[in-house]
């Protein structure tokens, strides 16, 4: 019997962003400690071993050609980057890593680009990934301290703006489309509202820039509120 096709917002879609929702709350209260180590070491843990497991699942299991299923897109990227924040405790990772949960695991969980619903273990691992993301980047502003800068934002793009252009020239010698550089996902996206390509391209481009102007605004009102 095969797994039913995912629902935008049906029951599963909806049950896994209830679950997440309550850890965000969880995660959000715990207050700064150098000696709490065990939650941020089981989020990063967690985080590599499912980083570690996609593609050899997508590859062994599910028959996916190895040249599109190399952890290279960008929310990928950020489950390294996670890790990485949690395990050394790295602000330089987390100025990046928040702007890519905050804008683009959110947006993932709320519009993600998925074919196998529920209980596939492709959406198991979808949501966990990303979910677990947003857990990383929250944690780290409650147990470390951690916050945005605007010279944050900065670093973002500038990362954003090189990552892009060398995974363009990725897709041209694997003929494959990682950040959607040559193609709309499969699944329902933001992406349906932005036209063609390569209009849709600069759309997001557009919409990345927003976002993470977005994601610093509350530590911006709260910097001049405290001033």
């Amino acid at each position: 019997m095969r797994d039913p096709a995912f629902a935008l917002f049906g029951g599963p879609h909806l049950a896994v962003l209830a679950i997440i929702l309550a850890a965000v709350v969880l995660v959000s209260r715990v207050s700064p400690d150098p000696d709490r180590t065990l939650l941020a070491r089981s989020i990063a843990w967690t985080l590599l071993v499912i980083a570690i497991l996609k593609p050899i699942l997508f590859i062994g299991v599910y028959g996916q050609a190895w040249q599109r299923s190399l952890p290279l897109d960008l929310c990928r990227i950020n489950e390294f980057l996670c890790v990485y924040l949690l395990l050394a405790r790295s602000y330089r990772a987390f100025e990046v890593a928040y702007f890519l949960a905050m804008a683009g695991s959110v947006t993932a969980l709320l519009m993600p680009d998925l074919v196998h619903g529920f209980p596939d273990m492709r959406f198991l691992l979808f949501f966990s990934s990303h979910g677990l993301a947003v857990l990383a980047v929250l944690y780290a502003i409650s147990g470390y301290g951690f916050r945005p800068t605007l010279r944050s934002v900065g670093t973002t793009f500038a990362f954003l703006a090189v990552y892009t252009l060398i995974i363009a020239g990725v897709n041209i010698v694997l003929d494959a489309n990682y950040l959607f550089l040559r193609q709309k996902p499969e699944g329902a996206s933001v992406m349906d509202f932005m036209g063609p390509w390569p209009v849709y391209v600069v759309g997001l481009i557009g919409l990345a820039m927003v976002l993470c102007f977005l994601c610093y605004l509350p530590f911006a009102f709260l910097r001049r509120r405290r001033a």
